[in-house]
């Protein structure tokens, strides 16, 4: 073969041989030296150096190649069916597969079918070579100059061609720029036309074979014109290439027609390929298809280089196995819409039918939506699972977290003749809802959803989308005590709709009502709710339900509209201990209206049973009252200072101190004392102008009475009486004596008087017992012996008066404080104060500083020490207050005060933020002019806190405040340090100190260089301005907003520009100014629109 194949490339001399007396003419084709021998062949071919015309030719692919021979080691002999006769073809070994196959004899038997191209030829033996390899199958072997045909047949266009030939399968269609290309129309494509050899047609291009160098084309109208208006006329043959599928997305569902490839309806008809089958189906039979066939697939992939400009589809039999979640998402392009009438399957549940309809599509008939006029209990009783039913779509929307669409369907009678859709879908950017049946004065049904707490009424669905509310005061006509007894969740009820709002979010809100006389046609007249004020009058008995109670008292609900307030003490005529639970939430009251108030709409209601007037003034209540009036009342309120006790036969209130009350009853006021308990006082100073009374429940100041009107010291048995006298008001009979005896000269009466002009807790209440009564008049009408009064008991007597005297300016100055809420004055007013607010920095500071004006330095550190222990753990920022004032107070007081200071710093680290810590330290170094130690401490936290913005912001600080020309290299060394996302920061604060320092120049080239690098940035450009606008040089700020106006921005960006500009020009500018800057907005407005 070698020899031969070698020979068959020389020229080889003829040869005139007689044989058989006939001359022929033959080509050596060896010769053997060793044998003498020759071969020859009289093949005319080879004889005349001329092969025979092939019937194949490179590059040809043939799929139903038969093998002939399978030789061991060596290949393949194969026949292709080439026209008119076979072309035997033989593949080597090397190219019959990609991978290495171990026994390939076994792989390809005698009479199998395999695909076969044409690498070359065997002239000598007349025999084609081919290759196996699926690599060399399509490209091996190939120029690509065979392919630049490929370029002027975009799929999807238009080509011009002529009629080559007529067959019965289809039209021949040849083109005059490729001789070797060939297009082909089936009858299928040829849209009805006829059409006669040598014509010249426009077809579309559907697919390319380009190994065969084929083009299938049709001539169907709806691929020929849909694209007719770009055609280039500069290039006639062909169209120029449509925009790529701009209304289909990857996993988007679309119907499409079987036309060799996939056209699909719904993109206007473009062109897209699907596999029939994938890999887990391809060792099935593929499903077989018909021209014309409507079949459903998934977008699998764009146009584009990596699918050689194809539109990839995935026919819908084998996407729906592996349907994802972005699939479902594409489903929003479906074609359905609101108002269009469905085929769906039922699937039923308790208060909605789940419907299935079109291409995997979803949604749902709510109860409300399953009939007209009466709500049945069981609506959808009359349906089966999987039944197939007629429904409308009256909403859909997206669904809450999700891009997926919520679809709402009526079977309701009247929404699918259609009655309600010509006046009521209202669409929406976000949803279309079908409201028309729903408006004011309508009687609609519902399910009741919800059961709100308290007296908010109930939820009442009316609608798949829509909800009502019920207000508390709409559930019935009567005025009940519990309205919502009758309802409970899930019940039908029909409701009247009061009103339609809607909020300033778009929310629709219903107002529902209830109430029988509202909702029946017959249900006769209901009590009044009152939705006007001017509805109301003063003394109109009124109903209402309590809506909540507050310690001034409570407020009453009268409609949905209106509502009522009730002071506690218009509450009841008897004393109202706990109104929380006299009065609950939801009570219902009756009550008379005291005030009305129109354009507030205030209305005040008493619920007490006499006469709505009110009570005199407290001027007169006052006046009543008298400095050592005896008075009983009631205990009001317990504190731990006293008694709060309202007076009977007024609303006055007086306080009784502690230091008041009797001394073994001091203790613990809540156990001796109970709210509401009968008390008698003495009424020991009035003060009009605050409005204020103080009394006083010691047992002296009712023994004082006694003393005074009967001898029950002495033993008398008249003190009961004594004391009902003096309880009543009337004067004793020893009283009366004092008054009537003489001219008024009288010793005792003469004392009486003195006393009357003092103030109470001026004069100790026992005083009267050193007064003359006691030897004279006691002796002369009591009868006293003269032993009682002695010089001792006169000195003891002197002493205790002291004390007393002490005591009383003790407490009254303490009541004054208590009532001025005074500052403290001592250390245990202090001590008190910690213990009420033991975790508040702001009085240890103040008791600090108390100590330290007493120069008790000990003390205030004590003091501080014991702050930093009490404090919980939790307050950091009342913690690191207490360390603040601890260093200031070392720094002040230390010895030395350096040490002092540093061994506090260096405990507050232990237990505090470091950087904080650090920074209330530098803060008080600066504030007491200790720059080298501020500098060494400021050195010491660039190194340990250098990704920190601030730090490096308060040594630039630091440096412009020394008047130093320090900063350029501190900016650089920060830059180093800092992350890169606190660059804009940092530059941007230390332009503004530099600004701010008198040094504009450096700001400047720091706002330029940043602007150079972030050109969008407004709130640099807004900065940089307002910087420069603080200075007033208006040529330079008119120069840099014309820059900013300049730039190519959003338009939100560039209103926020222009308006600051505008801003400007108002307070610096003229009328010729503020023109021109509208005129420049203007000119960006129609530049953007353009």
């Amino acid at each position: 073969m070698m020899e031969t194949s070698i020979l068959s490339l020389s020229v080889m001399p003829k040869s005139k041989l007689n044989c058989s007396s006939t001359l022929v003419n033959a080509r050596i084709l060896f010769v053997d030296p060793s044998t003498r021998a020759v071969g020859l062949t009289l093949n005319p071919h080879l004889v005349h150096n001329n092969a025979p015309p092939s019937l194949v030719k490179i590059g040809d692919i043939f799929d139903d190649s038969k093998v002939v021979r399978v030789d061991r080691g060596s290949g393949l002999l194969l026949e292709i069916p080439s026209a008119p006769i076979p072309t035997p073809a033989y593949v080597n070994v090397s190219d019959l597969s990609d991978k290495e196959i171990k026994k390939w004899e076994k792989s390809f038997k005698e009479g199998s079918l395999v695909r076969v191209r044409v690498s070359g030829f065997r002239l000598l033996e007349g025999l084609a070579t081919g290759v196996l390899k699926i690599a060399k199958l399509h490209y091996s072997g190939m120029k690509s100059s065979s392919l630049k045909w490929v370029k002027d047949f975009p799929i999807g266009n238009v080509i011009e061609g002529t009629v080559h030939e007529v067959k019965d399968s289809g039209v021949v269609i040849s083109f005059q720029k490729y001789n070797d290309v060939f297009g082909f129309v089936t009858h299928h494509q040829c849209g009805g036309s006829t059409m006669d050899i040598g014509s010249t047609i426009k077809a579309a291009i559907l697919d390319l074979a380009k190994m065969d160098r084929l083009v299938d084309l049709s001539l169907k109208a709806e691929f020929v014109n849909r694209n007719t208006e770009d055609t280039n006329s500069r290039t006639p043959k062909k169209m120029r290439k449509r925009p790529a599928h701009k209304d289909l997305e990857v996993n988007q569902t679309v119907n499409a027609v079987v036309e060799i490839v996939l056209s699909i309806l719904d993109a206007k008809y473009a062109l897209g390929y699907a596999s029939l089958y994938d890999y887990n189906t391809q060792a099935f039979q593929p499903k077989q298809f018909v021209n014309g066939q409507r079949v459903t697939a998934s977008v699998m992939a764009l146009p584009d280089s990596s699918t050689a400009d194809r539109l990839l589809l995935l026919l819908k039999s084998n996407s729906e196995a592996t349907e994802t979640s972005s699939a479902k998402r594409a489903k929003k392009k479906s074609s359905y819409d609101v108002g269009s009438s469905v085929q769906a399957e039922a699937k039923i549940k308790p208060l909605e039918l789940k419907l299935k309809f079109g291409s995997g599509l979803h949604g749902r008939i709510h109860i409300t939506e399953a009939s007209d006029g009466n709500i049945s209990e069981k609506p959808f009783s009359n349906y089966k699972i999987g039944q197939t039913l007629t429904a409308k779509i009256v909403s859909k929307s997206k669904a809450e977290n999700s891009s997926n669409l919520r679809w709402e369907l009526s079977i309701r009678p009247s929404v699918l003749a259609g009655g309600l859709l010509a006046n009521g879908a209202s669409m929406t950017d976000d949803s279309e809802i079908l409201t028309s049946h729903i408006c004011e004065g309508a009687i609609v049904g519902g399910r009741i959803s919800k059961i709100l707490p308290g007296v908010s009424g109930l939820i009442v669905q009316i609608d798949p989308r829509l909800s009502g509310k019920v207000h508390f005061t709409e559930l019935t006509d009567s005025w009940i005590s519990n309205p919502l007894s009758g309802y409970h969740e899930g019940q039908f009820v029909k409701c009247k709709v009061l009103d339609i709002g809607r909020s300033g979010t778009g929310a629709v809100h219903v107002d529902l009502s209830l109430r029988s006389s509202l909702v029946e046609l017959n249900g006769g007249s209901g009590s009044n709710r009152y939705e006007k004020i001017e509805d109301l009058n003063p003394d109109m008995v009124i109903e209402g339900y309590v809506k909540n109670i507050t310690p001034k008292g409570c407020f009453i609900m009268l409609s949905r509209k209106l509502d009522a307030k009730i002071l506690i003490s218009n509450l009841s005529d008897d004393f109202v201990s706990n109104p929380e639970e006299e009065f609950p939430i939801g009570k219902l009251v009756t009550g008379r209206v005291l005030s009305l108030e129109p354009l507030s709409k205030r209305i005040e209601v008493s619920l007490r049973k006499t006469s709505g007037s009110k009570e005199p003034k407290a001027d007169g209540e006052f006046s009543s009252l008298h400095v050592g009036d005896i008075i009983s009342g009631r205990v009001k309120r317990i504190e731990s200072y006293g008694l709060f006790i309202t007076i009977d036969q007024s609303k006055s209130v007086g306080l009784c101190h502690v230091s008041e009350l009797p001394e073994d009853n001091t203790d613990n006021l809540e156990t001796k004392y109970k709210v509401h308990e009968r008390v008698k006082a003495k009424v020991l100073k009035i003060d009009e102008e605050r409005r204020r009374i103080s009394l006083g429940m010691k047992e002296s100041y009712f023994d004082t009475n006694t003393d005074i009107g009967s001898p029950a010291d002495h033993g008398s048995d008249l003190s009961n009486e004594s004391d009902s006298e003096s309880d009543d008001g009337t004067p004793s009979e020893f009283q009366k004596s004092l008054i009537l005896s003489g001219n008024g000269n009288h010793p005792v009466l003469a004392e009486v008087e003195s006393r009357a002009s003092v103030l109470p807790l001026d004069v100790p209440l026992d005083e009267t017992e050193d007064s003359p009564m006691d030897d004279d008049a006691g002796a002369q009408n009591l009868e006293v012996p003269d032993n009682v009064t002695k010089t001792s008991e006169n000195k003891v007597r002197r002493t205790k008066k002291k004390e007393m005297e002490e005591r009383e300016r003790e407490i009254r100055a303490a009541e004054e404080r208590l009532l001025q809420k005074d500052v403290p004055r001592n250390a245990d007013d202090y001590e008190k104060l910690i213990r009420s607010s033991p975790n508040s920095s702001f009085i240890w500071l103040k008791y600090m500083a108390f100590l330290l004006s007493l120069n008790e330095v000990d003390k205030a550190r004590s003091t501080a020490e014991r702050a930093l222990r009490t404090i919980n753990i939790r307050e950091e920022s009342e913690k690191l207050n207490v360390w603040i004032a601890y260093f200031n107070l070392e720094n002040e007081f230390g010895n030395p005060p350096e040490d002092a200071v540093v061994k506090v710093f260096q405990r507050a680290l232990q237990v505090c933020d470091p950087k904080k810590i650090h920074f209330a330290l530098l803060g008080m170094y600066e504030r007491t002019n200790q720059d080298k130690l501020a500098d060494e401490l400021l050195e010491k936290m660039i190194r340990k806190f250098k990704h920190s913005c601030k730090v490096w912001l308060r040594r630039i600080q630091r440096v412009l405040k020394q008047n130093e020309d320090m900063v350029q290299s501190i900016v650089k060394r920060a830059l180093i340090c800092l992350p890169k996302h606190k660059h804009i920061k940092f530059i941007t604060q230390t332009a503004i100190s530099e600004f701010k320092s008198g040094v504009p120049d450096r700001g400047r080239s720091l706002f330029e260089g940043m602007l150079r690098e972030y050109p969008k940035r407004t709130d640099l450009w807004s900065v940089y301005l307002d910087q420069e606008i603080r200075l007033d040089d208006e040529a330079v700020i008119r120069s840099l907003f014309e820059r900013a106006i300049c730039l190519e921005l959003p338009l939100k960006k560039m209103k926020f520009l222009f308006k600051k500009y505008l801003e400007f020009e108002k307070s610096k500018g003229d009328e010729e100014r503020i023109e021109y800057v509208k005129a420049e907005a203007l000119k960006y407005m129609e530049k953007t629109r353009s």
